[in-house]
C-alpha cells in the first residue's frame, strides 16, 4: 500500500496538505485544551507553502481522530476511516465507498489494489478549488 501511496503522492504533490510526525500522548481525549502544542504543529503545517504529509500516531483512545476532526473537519477534501485488520478487498471496498460519497463517478469500478485506489483519489481531489486540499485517512493498515 505504501509504495502505491508514494507514487500517487508524487503526482499530487502540490495539491494537498500531506509530512511531519506528531505523537499524541495526552490523556484527555475529549479536550483540545491540553493539545496546544499539537494544534500549533498542525496549523503550522497547514500554512506552509509546500505540501505536507502528517502522520498522527499514539495509543488507542487518546483522541487523535478527535483532534484532527475538531481542527480540520470543515476543510476536508476527502475523509475516509478504514477497517483496520480487515482483508485488503474489504478495505478497498470501503475506500471506494468513501470516494463515491465525495463524487466519484459511477463509471468507475472498485479498485483492485491501492495503486488503483489512489489513482481514483486523484480524480476526486484534482477538481477541488480549495487552496489546501486536506485528505484525512484514518485507521489504515
Amino acid at each position: 500500500m505504501f509504495s502505491a501511496f508514494s507514487q500517487t503522492r508524487q503526482k499530487l504533490r502540490n495539491h494537498f496538505v500531506l509530512a511531519s510526525l506528531i505523537e499524541c500522548q495526552k490523556e484527555d481525549s475529549m479536550s483540545l485544551i491540553a493539545r496546544k502544542e499539537e494544534q500549533m504543529l498542525l496549523n503550522q503545517a497547514l500554512h506552509k507553502q509546500e505540501s505536507q504529509f502528517i502522520a498522527v500516531y499514539g495509543r488507542r483512545g487518546v483522541g487523535k481522530t478527535y483532534l484532527i476532526r475538531e481542527l480540520f473537519s470543515e476543510r476536508f477534501c476527502f475523509d475516509h476511516t478504514g477497517n483496520c485488520n480487515r482483508p485488503r478487498k474489504e478495505q478497498l471496498s470501503g475506500f471506494f465507498k468513501s470516494l463515491r460519497k465525495v463524487g466519484l463517478s459511477s463509471i468507475h469500478s472498485c479498485p483492485k489494489n491501492w495503486l488503483e485506489a489512489f489513482d481514483l483519489l486523484e480524480i476526486v481531489v484534482e477538481p477541488s478549488r480549495a487552496e489546501k486540499k486536506i485528505l484525512f485517512l484514518d485507521e489504515l493498515s
